[in-house]
């Protein structure tokens, strides 16, 4: 019943921000070194809020076999919510707590400097309204590797810059796939 005019206007993103070529290997190193990344390990990185619907703790509770799979993996989570105090529990409890830092919320101005020590973007996320952060580690040459979501439908193109799981074994297969050839990534990077 509404007789106004309704146009869709887009959440507005300036995407060059987080393009890989505005961040020094220095900038990466220092702030790989910030987020207790040790030297030559590849980054399963997480942005966003630390809630329930979010689902990260899927992914920590099956960090334990993956890193026995990829020992040369660190996951790093950034933000604050509800549930940070759980995923350190959880991690400790999981013996994981050195592979996975939980490093809390960073200043949006420097956002960009975060996602661009990420090697892949991962997400158990059951809820998106805008996916935002998807967005945002692809513009950044982060391939996602998320579940699936009917939000995330032109944005994460099957073997294209990513893929979407249905399953934790396609998680894991999907992970440990990509993490195995360096040719994947850097073609799923460029894209």
């Amino acid at each position: 019943g509404v007789e106004a005019p309704i146009e869709v206007i887009p959440s507005g993103m300036e995407l060059r921000r987080f393009y890989p070529e505005n961040h020094s290997p220095e900038e990466i190193s220092e702030t790989r070194a910030e987020c207790g990344v040790p030297e030559g390990k590849r980054v399963l990185l997480n942005i966003g809020r630390l809630a329930r619907e979010k689902n990260i703790e899927q992914i920590l509770r099956i960090f334990p076999e993956l890193h026995r799979h990829c020992p040369d993996v660190h996951m790093v989570i950034i933000g604050e919510g509800p549930l940070k105090e759980q995923l350190q529990i959880q991690s400790r409890e999981l013996g994981v707590e050195d592979w996975v830092s939980i490093v809390g919320a960073k200043p949006w101005e420097k956002i960009d400097r975060y996602y661009a020590i990420g090697d892949v973007f991962v997400s158990a996320s059951h809820s998106e309204t805008q996916g935002l952060t998807y967005i945002e580690a692809l513009a950044a040459g982060v391939p996602a590797l998320c579940r699936a979501d009917l939000c995330l439908e032109g944005v994460i193109l099957e073997g294209e810059n990513g893929w979407q799981y249905h399953s934790t074994a396609e998680f894991r297969q999907r992970l440990e796939e990509f993490l195995a050839s360096p040719e994947t990534h850097e073609a799923l990077k460029r894209r």
